[in-house]
């Protein structure tokens, strides 16, 4: 009798767990279909909410000098492969439940996860992003406009070009990843600044701990909205690191999609006092405005880079692409294809159709941006 008590009460505990994974996994779905239906439901008081939280977890998490987050991740990896170990050598000695307990262990560990991400941040992806409250919006434009703001963009490159260090054979000489960490969050300090609506977001772009395997898989930066740390992968190469950081960071500011993440990027690297961080802004805004014009008149765009004559711009790009090369081309690419693939598909499962192309979408924002401050 107590046997089968015992048995009945196990039982019931799993099913509860169910039930548990259930609720948790509801409350991270239900949210996001509500924001994707009826965007206004969540649109004049989530942004704020997001950002607000975001600044006090970062302050928290910024006293220390390592990803918390990823610390957290990795924990929970080794400890689910222990459990699930545990699980069938139970299940083997004629304890069968113990797969089903440790599926609903799993799936309410998961479900936490899914509506944390979804509560603190992951919704932006459905509302409308800083941007538009800057008074940046996308508007139709001829491709005559989108030259003329590439070469307003190439124009600011070189101008800050000519201002940075350079070794005897034009490359860059970069600061130190603390110098481009300290300079961006200085730069994003004014920025947010000039719009009050944005949180000053002091924490520090802080180092990727697992960085070798990030660089395989194409990885160069992320934002861990869980514990709102903006983390960068130090192996980046200058002049597009100080950018990475700053897209960091935009995602702390609300700025969800990847081409406003690159939009706002582009604005606090530009509110730089440092030529450094400028360049940086300015190099990697260019490359996406590049391709854009590209993509739709490549005789224009034969000119644009005609009209390139800065020999250290060109000595950085020739190093930023053998630097990408050496690890797209490692393993026989598998790995970085692999890796583009999941961030592909995650973008568009958040609503991004355009998955990993979206970052180059930022072409719009740019020219948006160039209108309203009569640049073109």
């Amino acid at each position: 009798m107590k046997l089968y008590s015992h048995s009945l009460s196990r039982r019931k505990n799993v099913r509860r767990g169910y039930i548990a994974a259930a609720c948790l996994w509801a409350a991270a779905i239900v949210p996001f279909v509500l924001a994707a239906v009826w965007p206004r439901l969540f649109s004049g008081w989530f942004p704020a909410w997001s950002r607000a939280a975001g600044m006090v977890m970062s302050y928290a998490t910024g006293l220390v000098p390592f990803s918390v987050c990823e610390l957290l991740i990795a924990a929970t990896a080794v400890a689910g492969v222990i459990y699930w170990i545990r699980a069938i050598r139970k299940a083997i000695k004629k304890e069968p439940r113990a797969i089903a307990r440790a599926g609903a262990v799993t799936l309410v560990w998961a479900g936490a996860a899914g509506a944390l991400f979804i509560w603190l941040w992951g919704l932006n992806y459905l509302l409308p992003g800083p941007s538009e409250r800057m008074g940046f919006k996308r508007e139709p434009y001829d491709v005559i406009t989108l030259y003329r703001a590439a070469c307003v963009i190439r124009d600011e490159m070189v101008q800050a070009s000519e201002a940075v260090p350079r070794d005897g054979e034009m490359r860059m000489i970069p600061p130190s990843f603390k110098e481009a960490r300290d300079g961006v969050a200085a730069a994003n300090k004014l920025f947010a600044e000039d719009y009050n609506f944005l949180m000053p977001n002091a924490a520090k772009v802080k180092r990727i701990t697992f960085w070798p395997l990030q660089s395989y898989t194409g990885v160069s930066g992320i934002y861990m909205p869980w514990t709102a740390e903006s983390s960068v992968n130090p192996d980046t190469p200058w002049p597009n690191i100080a950018f990475t950081m700053a897209h960091e960071t935009a995602h702390r500011h609300g700025a969800a999609a990847e081409d406003e993440a690159n939009f706002i990027a582009w604005l606090i690297c530009s509110a730089s006092d440092d030529a450094c961080i400028r360049y940086s802004g300015a190099f990697v805004a260019f490359i996406h405005i590049s391709n854009a014009l590209g993509a739709v008149d490549s005789l224009r765009t034969f000119a644009l880079w005609e009209g390139l004559y800065d020999g250290g711009v060109r000595a950085d790009m020739g190093r930023v692409t053998v630097h990408y090369e050496k690890y797209e081309e490692a393993f026989g690419g598998v790995i970085s294809d692999a890796g583009e693939a999941i961030n592909d598909t995650y973008l568009k499962a958040m609503g991004q159709p355009e998955g990993v192309g979206s970052y180059g979408m930022v072409a719009d924002l740019l020219v948006a941006a160039l209108k309203a401050q009569g640049r073109i």
